[in-house]
């Protein structure tokens, strides 16, 4: 079933604004609610259109049953509920959210959305009890979770359909689950895509035709490309079958492949391959520069090991979902980007299979704003994911997000990231550099499983963060984790499991910066090769509640071969990993494993919330000259919390006056100290929810000429 709203002459809610990545130059908009449609549609097909949204839909979400209802001559049929039993735990109320991978898959039309998903799994509610929310944006990661959604989908439903939407305007969707008793969980699980005009292309077909409908389809992807020149923009639909091609993909434009003959049901790439087989010595689809959303779904691009890259992306906004990418005589997937013209690469790769390439899997130079969920880069020539030169930029954020990403044996560093110098900028507005990777797992590859290199000095000042969380780093011919922290930043590893790595230590640190406070929290050293930590670095390694089995040649689990300082704070309370924390398991369809992630009958757990403590001091510890006033910038990783701080000059304590901005905590004696010997500053975090007191101890020598 679906109901259309009534059209009426509203006004929309973003006159005024300014085109924005992501969306077509046909800035047409939501407009404000239209009652009398949402009061329609929540009596006749049971999903409510929430007119109290922040950004109202026009159009309507329908649950499509039967595909002889629908009022397309080609509309697609959605696929039909499943029933998951997932680990119901008994009850007498029910205190936990539901588990939910978030949303599986979304296929532009014209006019429409379609979107499908797994069950959540609940506690106590079953899967006909759950119901969805939908949650829509005009930009990225602007849902608005705190208000309404803009559709929820009755309970039990698996997909949905949205009509009536404005072509040429891209959309960012999320679908949250919710249980019988209102609990919601809390994914961020993005995907987008953009209503335009279809056309369909069917190898199988005889001869081809314009391509408007399944049964006058082209026969080749190059001939739709073609056909859609001059549109803004063009959703084109691939059936099954064998495409030998080289592909330029126009800005705007987006290929769904996975689809039978027909087109008559939602794509399945898995069951049914759209092949598309590279030409020796060429790359196979090539994206050159654009403004607006591209998308690349359900390809199995094949190499045959002579064809030389699969998918080169320059400066433009894209999305490569469930792809497979094997056997290429390159890399797999190459995107970057124009730094001296200030180019710049965003979006996401999701559900992908990128393995048995001569080169990297995932080659990412220059500017970039990216998300990796649920994909594996295994068994390539070199990197799993490689980063060259990764570009920090004055006034803007370089970002790569991972998130559930297995990299396995590949035939060096399974993730390899530089960051390059900054550009030239406002030193007052630095540049700011996001590396997070959650619930990754990196095994088997023939150097360390991780390497992070800063290629930048400490004066250059850069606003850089790397969290690693809930990580499995396995069986790597060097370390597990090897970061070089030549700058201060927010280091962070925390909840992750270092298991039989074979170089000299699981977790290798270094790095110039006196200043820089790395931190180890909650993570296990089973029994490897080397030490569980070696540091050759002039900072501090802070190591909490972390259990340090793993020992090196003299029978110590730490190693410190430089000026900087270890210290060990609480005791482990992480005997063995709790298998609700495993946030790295079952990633797609990891070897030996029979499910793939989003069916698992028992998801992770939300990761706990991370607690904020210290990241830097300025100046670092060291000797003091006369030019050094005896001033200090303490860094917090947020302005949550404000440490108690204490000092002594030779054993004589005297008092401080803080001030406090932000994340920045600057300290300063209220009175002359005179001469000293030795001055030591104390630094504390309070205890907070799940975390212990953190003590800091930074020492500091007069130079010669003070």
């Amino acid at each position: 079933m679906s109901f259309q709203n009534p059209v009426h002459p509203e006004k929309s809610i973003t006159e005024g604004r300014s085109p924005r990545r992501g969306a077509s130059g046909s800035r047409a908009a939501f407009p404000v609610a239209v009652l009398f449609g949402i009061w329609i549609l929540t009596l006749n097909s049971g999903c409510d259109s929430n007119r109290e949204s922040a950004t109202p839909v026009k159009g309507s979400v329908s649950i499509i049953d039967d595909v002889a209802s629908n009022s397309s001559p080609h509309q697609i049929q959605l696929p039909s509920p499943t029933t998951i039993i997932g680990n119901l735990a008994p009850a007498e109320e029910d205190l936990h959210a539901p588990r939910f991978m978030g949303l599986k898959h979304l296929v532009a039309g014209d006019k429409e959305l379609m979107l499908t998903w797994e069950s959540a799994i609940d506690d106590v509610s079953p899967d006909s009890a759950i119901s969805y929310h939908v949650f829509l944006s005009e930009r990225s990661g602007k849902q608005q979770f705190d208000a309404p959604p803009q559709m929820i989908v009755p309970a039990g439903s698996q997909s949905c359909r949205l009509t009536g939407l404005e072509n040429g305007v891209t959309l960012h969707v999320v679908v949250r689950a919710v249980d019988a008793s209102g609990k919601a969980d809390s994914n961020e699980a993005e995907w987008a895509a953009t209503p335009n005009p279809v056309l369909f292309v069917d190898a199988s077909v005889n001869e081809s035709a314009d391509g408007e409908t399944p049964l006058a389809a082209l026969k080749s992807i190059d001939e739709a490309i073609g056909a859609a020149i001059g549109l803004a923009g063009v959703n084109v639909y691939i059936a099954e079958g064998e495409y030998q091609e080289q592909i330029l993909l126009f800005d705007g434009m987006s290929l769904y492949g996975g689809f039978q003959s027909g087109f008559d049901a939602f794509p399945d790439p898995v069951i049914r391959q759209t092949r598309l087989q590279g030409t020796s010595g060429k790359d196979t689809l090539i994206l050159p520069p654009g403004n607006h959303l591209t998308v690349i779904d359900g390809l199995n691009f094949t190499g045959e090991n002579s064809a030389r890259r699969a998918i080169v992306a320059d400066d433009c906004v894209l999305q490569i979902s469930h792809c497979q990418i094997s056997g290429f005589a390159d890399k797999g997937i190459q995107i970057e980007t124009d730094t001296d013209d200030g180019g710049e690469a965003s979006g996401s790769l999701l559900f992908c299979d990128v393995r048995n390439n001569r080169g990297d899997g995932l080659r990412i130079e220059g500017f970039v704003d990216l998300v990796l969920r649920e994909c594996r880069f295994t068994g390539n020539g070199q990197s799993g994911i490689s980063s060259p030169s990764l570009q920090p930029r004055h006034g803007e954020k370089t970002r790569l997000d991972l998130n559930r990403v297995l990299v396995a044996d590949n035939g060096d560093i399974g993730i390899n990231i530089r960051i390059s110098e900054p550009d030239a900028g406002d030193p007052e507005d630095p540049p700011r550099v996001r590396l997070g990777l959650f619930g990754v797992e990196s095994s088997g590859n023939d150097d360390h499983g991780m390497g992070f290199d800063l290629r930048y000095s400490e004066d250059q000042n850069v606003d850089m963060r790397i969290r690693i969380e809930y990580c499995l780093l396995s069986d790597n011919r060097k370390s597990g984790v090897y970061l070089d922290a030549d700058a201060i930043g927010d280091y962070s590893i925390s909840h992750s499991n270092f298991e039989g790595n074979r170089g000299d230590s699981a977790l290798k640190l270094s790095g110039d910066a006196t200043g820089a406070i790395i931190h180890v929290r909650d993570c296990l050293f089973p029994a490897g090769q080397g030490y569980s930590l070696l540091y050759r670095g002039s900072g501090l390694v802070n190591v909490m509640e972390s259990e340090l089995a793993s020992v090196g040649p003299d029978n110590k689990p730490l190693q410190r071969e430089a000026t900087g300082i270890v210290t060990v704070q609480g005791q482990s309370v992480m005997e063995s990993i709790d298998p609700s924390m495993k946030h790295w398991e079952k990633i797609l369809e990891s070897p030996g494993k029979q499910q793939p992630s989003h069916a698992l009958d028992s998801l992770p757990a939300p990761p706990k919330q991370r607690s904020a403590g210290i990241v830097g001091i300025v100046p670092g510890p060291g000797k003091l000259s006369q030019n050094n006033p005896l001033q200090w910038k303490v860094l917090l990783s947020d302005d949550s919390i404000t440490p108690e701080i204490s000092a002594a000059a030779d054993g004589n304590a005297f008092p401080l006056v803080n001030s406090k901005s932000g994340e920045i905590l600057t300290i300063e004696p209220s009175q002359d100290i005179g001469e000293f010997r030795k001055l030591i500053l104390r630094v504390t975090v309070p205890e907070q929810s799940g975390s212990t007191e953190q003590s800091h101890r930074f020492e500091y020598e007069p130079a010669g000429d003070r």
